[in-house]
């Protein structure tokens, strides 16, 4: 499986609560948002967020699509190797 290459978002522009293990953003924070395909070899699509504090990158995978009546409310992430602080990554389509 190689890995492909995603334009990682600013931790900084996030809202944390380190309690629950959240990250909260609204889609118009980042120019043109949308998920990206994460592998070469399936159709997993997610995020990649590059912090700030140490410079690593992290990926994780969308899970859910928030609904919000006709439209699309947001976006739902996990880490796609199921590690760290960051268990949920939320993303509202505003």
């Amino acid at each position: 499986m190689a890995k492909l290459n995603v334009t990682p978002l600013p931790l900084k522009t996030f809202t944390r609560n380190p309690t629950k293990g959240t990250l909260v953003a609204e889609a118009s924070d980042f120019n043109n948002f949308r998920p990206s395909r994460l592998n070469n070899d399936s159709y997993d699509v997610g995020i990649a967020i590059l912090s700030h504090h140490t410079n690593d990158t992290r990926r994780f995978v969308l899970t859910r699509l928030i609904p919000m009546g006709d439209e699309l409310g947001g976006w739902e992430f996990v880490p796609e190797d199921g590690k760290g602080a960051v268990k949920l990554v939320t993303i509202f389509n505003d």
